[in-house]
């Protein structure tokens, strides 16, 4: 516990910014602030660094105004669009090292129109096929999107620690449920404007991790329903508990899940096992919608 420091986690949508601020003191974590500002139009992650970052001082300075950081360490997650994802198979026998080479090349295969070496590269273990083979969710990232929020935190003498995809972030928050027993599986769910992602988690492992892009938010439960046909799922009937988080998760929805999916989905709240400072300026998001905060939250907890 001791090598938590004192963390601040930012959500970067095309539209808002979302931060949240936990600090430990000694005894327990307690959430500092909790806020978001929206960027006034949608940003195009293509335009150059100075546009972007203008935009992304603008909005920080607008939530610092109204409660300024204790912390001087920051971490940031972005949308499904920033990253390459895919499912590697490797060999069981190859190091670190050698890993991340194998997946940039298979990512140079699967991406020929991205320079591989301009890629960052981080992955998790998925499942064993056989005493050679297992397989890794591989995710990577531009390195130029690194940089520019490297930037962005050398401006504010923030200091930078991680970047992650949002949802992988936000199921931080699934390990601290000391309710789980060690082989208890846990459906997560992700909705965003653009896609929707499902995790399926094990003693905070992914063991399946998929990610689909929609047209409108109707389509989420009908493809989801296909999904959870596949024969990947075979494995997957110790599902004890199931839940949801991202942009816009109303009653409706959790009632179509539930009559058309037999999946009772209740929405993961980051917050309910923090004690919260008595100055926080963000109250009516913990009681509205703690849910859609989860990313940044989860990004704040992460110590490794």
């Amino acid at each position: 516990m001791r090598s938590f420091h004192n963390h601040t986690g930012i959500n970067l949508t095309t539209a808002k910014m979302q931060l949240v601020e936990i600090n430990f003191t000694g005894d327990e974590f307690v959430l500092e602030n909790v806020d978001e500002d929206y960027f006034g139009e949608f940003l195009n992650f293509e335009d150059k660094e100075t546009k972007i970052v203008n935009y992304l001082q603008n909005a920080f300075n607008e939530i610092i105004m109204r409660k300024p950081l204790k912390s001087k360490y920051v971490s940031f997650t972005l949308p499904h669009e920033f990253f390459y994802t895919v499912q590697i198979p490797f060999e069981h026998t190859l190091i670190h090292q050698d890993l991340i080479d194998h997946f940039h090349w298979e990512l140079s295969v699967l991406y020929p129109e991205v320079l591989s070496d301009d890629l960052a590269v981080q992955y998790a273990g998925l499942e064993r096929f056989n005493d050679s083979y297992s397989k890794a969710l591989v995710v990577a990232i531009p390195k130029r999107f690194l940089k520019m929020l490297h930037n962005f935190c050398a401006q504010n003498s923030l200091k930078l620690k991680y970047v992650d995809n949002l949802h992988i972030a936000s199921d931080n928050i699934i390990a601290f449920d000391h309710s789980l027993l060690d082989n208890d599986i846990v459906l997560s769910l992700y909705i965003s404007p653009e896609y929707y992602s499902l995790n399926v988690i094990q003693n905070s492992r992914p063991m399946y991790f998929n990610m689909t892009k929609l047209d409108n938010a109707g389509e989420v439960v009908p493809l989801l329903k296909e999904e959870l046909k596949r024969k990947e799922f075979g494995n997957f009937r110790n599902i004890i508990k199931s839940v949801i988080s991202g942009e816009n998760i109303p009653d409706s929805f959790l009632l179509r899940a539930k009559n058309e999916l037999n999946i009772n989905f209740e929405r993961l709240n980051p917050f309910d096992k923090l004690k919260v400072n008595s100055d926080l300026t963000g109250k009516k998001f913990l009681a509205e919608r703690a849910y859609s905060f989860s990313s940044a939250a989860g990004i704040a907890f992460r110590i490794v």
